[in-house]
């Protein structure tokens, strides 16, 4: 919004379009704190990047009518709806993030140790004697029983190391379970936050807000989805779907329970 649409909607507008710029500036406020103007000298808030306290005073002062009251009471509640749900929501965002990093560490392990018994199955191809090559088979073996190591051995062909990934599969199949459940969670948050914003909050701050998050959390998933689902888990491998396949449904009711936790 441009200094000179303020300056309309200050000068000209509805008293609508003043609620309205008032609660643009408090979304903008309530995204980032960034937001807020503050004086250099002694720190005091002076405003805002979008409108001085002056004019915030203007807008307020403007708000007289029972029908306008009304009208910005409605916004308020549901302004503190969202911001309640924003947190929420938020939460289980970064709770999404550290248990995919969870499942990231375990998948890196997991990639090392499968470079390493490739390494060591080509160095036994190096060894010209069966006795020696033996020897050497027997004692990477021995190294790596901790980590899953087994043998390997087509018909009429020398033996060669493989893991046994039933243990990794363990040990990520508890996290991506709980990476399921919060990815779930979020879309549901994401999707009740659209419905809310194209029908009773109508303010841009938010709805740049919800976009910018959808495409991270969008990103997330795809990310787990790929180690966990892309890389040939056991067919009863819990599997996370792409945000895309991810159903919510929205009700009237729930959008009720979202307004009176802003009462």
């Amino acid at each position: 919004m441009t200094k000179k649409d303020i300056d309309r909607i200050l000068k000209q507008g509805s008293v609508r379009q003043k609620i309205k710029l008032y609660m643009t500036d408090t979304a903008l406020t309530n995204i980032s704190s960034n937001h807020l103007e503050i004086d250099p000298n002694n720190k005091d808030i002076i405003g805002t990047k979008l409108l001085t306290n002056k004019q915030r005073e203007i807008l307020w002062d403007s708000i007289k009518e029972p029908k306008d009251v009304k009208y910005y009471e409605d916004l308020r509640i549901w302004n503190k709806s969202f911001i309640l749900f924003k947190d929420k929501f938020t939460i289980d965002l970064v709770k999404l993030q550290a248990t995919y990093y969870l499942i990231s560490i375990s998948y890196g392990e997991q990639f090392e140790r499968d470079k390493s018994i490739d390494l060591v199955n080509d160095l036994l191809e190096l060894y010209p004697d069966e006795k020696n090559r033996e020897k050497a088979f027997k004692l990477a073996l021995n190294r790596i029983k901790g980590d899953g190591g087994i043998v390997y051995q087509e018909e009429n062909h020398p033996k060669y190391l493989d893991l046994d990934k039933t243990i990794y599969w363990e040990e990520i199949k508890l996290n991506t379970k709980q990476a399921i459940k919060l990815a779930e969670s979020c879309k549901e948050y994401i999707s009740m936050f659209k419905v809310l914003i194209n029908k009773n909050l109508p303010l841009k701050p938010y709805k740049d807000w919800i976009i910018k998050e959808e495409k991270f959390l969008k990103n997330l998933i795809k990310a787990i989805y790929t180690i966990t689902v892309e890389d040939n888990p056991p067919t009863d491998f819990p599997k996370i779907k792409l945000y895309e396949k991810i159903n919510t449904d929205i009700t009237e009711e729930d959008l009720k329970d979202v307004k009176n936790a802003g009462i």
